[in-house]
């Protein structure tokens, strides 16, 4: 590495460290696919309500094979 991406490396890894507790991947890569992991180990569920989204939120998260173990639904209201 050199010059900017040593930079970059070092921003990561500080940011890394000062945030551990609270920083997830997932096996692919995928912010969706990090939800999914970390929903099935807590047995945690989801539910969302969308609006100027239109519903593009659950459908990433639905699009990943298995979110029925923890995606409940979504409403879409946009007027």
């Amino acid at each position: 590495l050199e010059g900017e991406d040593l930079e970059v490396e070092a921003a990561n890894n500080l940011l890394l460290n000062h945030f551990k507790e609270h920083h997830y991947e997932s096996s692919d890569g995928q912010i969706a696919t990090a939800v999914q992991e970390l929903f099935i180990q807590k047995k945690f569920t989801l539910s969302l309500a969308e609006s100027c989204t239109g519903g593009a939120i659950a459908a990433r998260l639905t699009e990943i094979p298995g979110s029925s173990q923890y995606f409940l639904g979504s409403c879409v209201v946009y007027s």
